[in-house]
């Protein structure tokens, strides 16, 4: 996936480290989709995933495969079993209260 076909978000590698920084200000499963499939493609262990621009979180869908956490949920775990890592940074006071209710802070990296 290049550069000029992403959606959401835009990438850049550094020391081994991918990350992605969203660009929409709203979080979606489309989104999230969007990085899972950058991610798997680098075949990186170590993943920064950057919410500078987001500002809202679609979520408390009746469907999981809709949620965006239950994806980097999967995807932390998968990681940190290989010896590598996921981190959520430049997280908004306000999501990363969300983040703390959902209990996602003790699964994934919160900075």
């Amino acid at each position: 996936m290049g550069k000029s076909q992403l959606q959401f978000l835009t990438q850049h590698t550094k020391n081994g480290v991918v990350v992605l920084t969203f660009i929409e200000p709203t979080l979606n499963a489309d989104a999230v989709a969007e990085a899972l499939a950058v991610i798997y493609a680098s075949k990186s262990r170590k993943v920064i995933l950057d919410f500078q621009s987001v500002r809202f979180l679609v979520g408390g869908s009746l469907r999981p495969d809709q949620e965006p956490f239950t994806p980097l949920m999967k995807l932390s775990k998968q990681l940190t079993e290989e010896g590598g890592q996921l981190v959520l940074c430049n997280v908004t006071p306000e999501i990363a209260d969300v983040l703390r209710i959902i209990r996602l802070d003790r699964i994934i990296e919160v900075q």
